[in-house]
């Protein structure tokens, strides 16, 4: 059974909100005695999973099974091949967290022996199992720590977690839009075809505004629990003052280890895409932003958005020219209906050959050439808010056709479908455009409201 200690442990959720940096940030956590916690995104699926999957099973030996079909980087964390570069650990770059599936299995129905079937208690005996799977001593643990990343299952852990507390992360915003929206592409080259990949491009700036800018005020409807945020420049400028706020936030005592980037105590190797230079085990660029990669005009209106946000925490405001002017607030209206400049460059990068031969070269190659992937299992494919409303059954349904054989048939259905999507992607193109000027429309009207959602910054 579960000790009765930990059904009433204190929790803390990890967010990556309108910033960046929870990862690194978790990887200063790594290591407390105080902490019980899994690395990475391992779990943050768990709620959307439970609610699909294993909500369902009277018995808890199924729903463990089925479990660990879902979640197979518990067991071995070099499976799971993302962001969270959990299978480069060490100095060497050649480690990766490995546990006996059999003694976990054990530990883990011991745990829940005479439990019943919940998220909470299912939730409790994985993090109790994995901690002690490597050896960690559960007497020391005073609170668990979830790195959920996305705010958008809070609900399904308050109903668990009620007195949960959570920590954001925070980045300049300008700084953050265009750097973010490599990241967010970066996932769907790894786990989509390429022609997939190239339409899911076309919602990547619009997906990008909605996460930096709602993800904050989400955390309103729970605004009677507790929420702070951390500034990823501030893990830059005063890293050892955050972590010792940080401690006094979640009541656990000082330590050195909260200074050292790990993960399982080994050395966590962040892949970045460019070389940067470090400090305190932070990347420096973070806080810089390039004014190319923005028209004039949306900076200005970007500016006006984010004014609130950056007073609230600091952040410096440019004042544009038009600022001068007394009706920069009416200015900032007009000019949100204006396209960005990613808005505009994708819209005019569809009519080139280099776009249309990139395209038809990846249908050639997966038609072919190469075999497919197949959108299965991984709950990238349903349960990331930024993919949904995509037929990824119907895909799947026509790669695994191609896959099992090239049938005249389903070639003609495949080259079909991805031709239709082809010519529809400068339309999907202008509909984010338009989905994306609502966005911006909200968050302006809710500024002068006054609706907005600020926590406290560590």
């Amino acid at each position: 059974m579960i000790p009765k200690e930990f059904k009433k442990i204190k929790t803390l959720v990890l967010l990556a909100g309108p910033g960046s940096g929870s990862k690194v940030f978790q990887s200063f956590i790594d290591g407390h005695h105080q902490v019980l916690m899994t690395p990475g995104y391992i779990l943050m699926y768990f709620y959307p999973h439970w609610n699909k999957h294993l909500r369902h099973y009277e018995n808890w030996n199924q729903l463990i099974k089925h479990f660990l079909k879902l979640h197979p980087s518990i067991i071995d964390a070099s499976k799971l091949k993302g962001g969270d570069y959990l299978y480069n650990l060490g100095k060497k770059k050649n480690k990766s967290i490995k546990i006996k599936k059999k003694n976990f299995i054990k530990k883990i129905n011991n745990y829940l022996k005479g439990e019943k079937i919940n998220s909470k208690n299912f939730f409790l005996a994985l993090h109790l199992a994995y901690a002690s799977c490597l050896g960690e001593n559960l007497k020391l643990k005073k609170i668990l720590i979830y790195h959920m990343h996305v705010c958008w299952y809070m609900k399904n852990f308050y109903r668990d977690f009620e007195n949960a507390k959570t920590i954001t992360m925070l980045r300049e915003l300008k700084s953050n839009i265009p750097k973010r929206i490599p990241a967010l592409e970066k996932p769907n080259e790894m786990h989509l075809n390429k022609t997939d990949a190239i339409f899911f491009k076309t919602r990547s700036y619009k997906n990008i505004i909605f996460e930096d800018f709602f993800s904050l005020d989400y955390l309103k409807r729970f605004q009677d629990k507790s929420h702070r945020v951390v500034k990823h420049e501030d893990l830059i400028t005063r890293k050892k003052n955050v972590m010792k706020k940080f401690c006094k936030y979640v009541s656990i005592s000082n330590s050195k280890s909260l200074l050292n980037s790990t993960i399982n105590n080994l050395t966590w190797n962040y892949k970045h895409d460019n070389k940067v230079e470090l400090k305190n085990g932070v990347a420096k660029d973070i806080v810089y932003y390039n004014k190319k990669n923005f028209f004039y005009y949306e900076l200005f209106w970007l500016n006006n958005l984010i004014k609130k946000f950056n007073k609230k925490y600091s952040y410096k405001t440019n004042k544009e020219k038009f600022t001068v002017l007394k009706f920069n607030i009416i200015l900032s209206f007009f000019f949100i209906f204006l396209p960005s400049k990613k808005e505009l460059n994708l819209f005019t990068n569809f009519f080139t050959f280099k776009f249309m031969k990139s395209y038809m070269e990846a249908l050639y190659l997966e038609v072919f050439k190469i075999k497919l992937k197949l959108y299965e299992k991984n709950a990238f494919y349903f349960f990331k808010w930024s993919n949904k409303n995509y037929p990824f059954r119907l895909i799947n349904f026509l790669n695994t056709r191609l896959n099992q054989k090239k049938n005249v048939i389903w070639i003609f259905f495949y080259i079909l479908l991805k031709l239709l999507m082809f010519v529809f992607i400068p339309v999907v193109i202008i509909l984010e455009y338009f989905l994306r000027i609502v966005f911006c429309l909200m968050v302006y009207f809710k500024n002068i409201l006054g609706l907005r959602f600020f926590p406290k910054k560590l």
